[in-house]
């Protein structure tokens, strides 16, 4: 899957959505730091510090 690239309103790169081999999906901040990621198996949104954010795909979450 290809990368997704994440935009403001003014049409300014935010954020990049990338998938691993594993099938994770990781969100990254316009300067690559790792916000957290997306486990499809246990359905959960982890922080970069590995802790639950909630349940379901709540990546955009993670933006400030």
């Amino acid at each position: 899957m290809a990368d997704q690239l994440l935009k403001d309103i003014h049409n300014r790169p935010i954020a990049v959505i990338k998938t691993n081999y594993n099938g994770q999906i990781e969100i990254y901040d316009i300067g690559y730091k790792r916000l957290g990621f997306y486990d499809p198996k246990s359905d959960q949104t982890f922080d970069n510090s590995n802790r639950v954010i909630g349940y379901g795909n709540l990546l955009t979450m993670l933006l400030n």
